[in-house]
C-alpha cells in the first residue's frame, strides 16, 4: 500500500494545511474551462514536491500508473498534462486522508471501469 505519510515527512515543512492543498487543486477563474493547468497559487515548494511525488507514484504505484496510462492512451492526453491532473488527484487524496484520518484505498479513489 501507499504510505503517504512517508511522502509528507520528506517535505521540508512536513506540516501541510489542507487549505493549502485546496488552493493548489482549484482552478476557479472560469477562463480555463475544461483545461488542466497547474495553478501558481500556494507555496512553490509544495507544488514542486507534489510534482516529484506524482512522478514517483506513476513509476512505482500501480493505481497511479493505471490512471496515468488511462489518461494518456484512452483520453489522449499528453504525458505532462496527465501528471498535472494526477497532482490534483493526489492533493484531493491527501485532503481526504487528513480529514478522515484514514488510509489510501485506490478502489475508493475513483477506480477505472472497463467499458464493454
Amino acid at each position: 500500500m501507499l504510505d503517504l505519510n512517508i511522502i509528507l515527512m520528506q517535505l521540508p515543512e512536513h506540516r501541510i494545511i489542507p487549505d493549502e492543498l485546496d488552493r493548489f487543486a482549484e482552478d476557479s477563474s472560469g477562463k480555463h474551462k475544461g483545461k488542466i493547468v497547474i495553478s501558481k497559487r500556494g507555496r512553490r515548494q509544495l507544488r514542486k514536491y507534489l510534482y516529484l511525488a506524482v512522478v514517483h507514484l506513476v513509476t512505482n504505484n500501480p493505481a497511479f500508473r493505471s490512471w496515468h496510462d488511462h489518461n494518456v492512451q484512452v483520453k489522449k492526453m499528453k504525458k505532462n498534462r496527465s501528471i498535472f491532473k494526477l497532482i490534483g488527484k493526489l492533493s484531493r487524496i491527501l485532503i481526504g486522508i487528513s480529514r478522515s484520518k484514514g488510509h489510501f484505498d485506490p478502489t475508493i479513489a475513483m477506480p477505472l471501469q472497463e467499458v464493454a
